[in-house]
């Protein structure tokens, strides 16, 4: 699987933990693709 790592400040929340909404709907893709990958094995 080829994939870029995300390293963002803008994407986290004043705690610099939790995502926004910006970070959730960029790691929704990335695992939404990864769970693609996996179930096209079955």
């Amino acid at each position: 699987m080829n994939y870029k790592p995300l390293h963002r400040d803008d994407i986290f929340v004043a705690d610099g933990v939790h995502f926004n909404q910006e970070g959730y709907d960029i790691y929704a893709e990335f695992y939404r693709e990864v769970l693609k990958d996996e179930l096209a094995k079955f």
